[in-house]
């Protein structure tokens, strides 16, 4: 069920891009002929994520119950043209028979490579709501990969993170 509710979305941010990518090219502007790519302040993102923080806590336990990954919204927002610095929200949601629900706040250095590449690392810090439980957890990534501008493919390199959004993870985002 999940794995089909991840792909709808895929397609629908795929399908937005490619409208608002269809629409910048009817919207001629001086940045458009000087060759500079548009700022924009917000993106939004859909992620796939295997190998969380409880994937690997759960099995030490001896209760360990089959995860089928996570998946991730995340919200971000940068507030200075030109900065690299970008904050903003995570929700992530566990796959397990019983889900464990994150809410992150994230802290995200982005560096453009060029117009359609750019790296990035990220912290992220929150709680996870676990068996009535409420658990503080958090997230590194040492080293991120967004290839396209505005819509773009997300993916970090494996082992380089840790935490809740597990040791590697793929998705579709869309900066506006």
């Amino acid at each position: 069920m999940f794995k089909n509710l991840f792909c709808v979305v895929f397609l629908i941010l795929l399908l937005v891009s490619h409208a608002s990518a269809g629409e910048a090219d009817l919207n001629v502007d001086s940045t458009s002929i000087s060759g500079e790519k548009k700022f924009r302040h917000h993106s939004l993102s859909v992620e796939y994520n295997l190998g969380t923080f409880v994937d690997f806590t759960i099995g030490i336990d001896n209760s360990y119950r089959r995860s089928e990954g996570a998946i991730s919204i995340d919200y971000g927002y940068v507030p200075f043209e030109n900065s690299g610095f970008e904050t903003g929200l995570i929700l992530n949601y566990s796959l397990y028979k019983d889900p464990i629900i994150t809410a992150m706040a994230k802290l995200k250095g982005n560096s453009d490579l060029g117009e359609q590449i750019s790296c990035y690392i990220e912290f992220d810090f929150g709680v996870m709501y676990y068996d009535s439980i409420i658990i503080p957890t958090g997230h590194f990534t040492a080293l991120g990969i967004e290839l396209g501008y505005p819509a773009s493919l997300r993916f970090q390199v494996p082992l380089l993170l840790w935490g809740q959004r597990g040791v590697t993870y793929i998705g579709m985002g869309y900066r506006f």
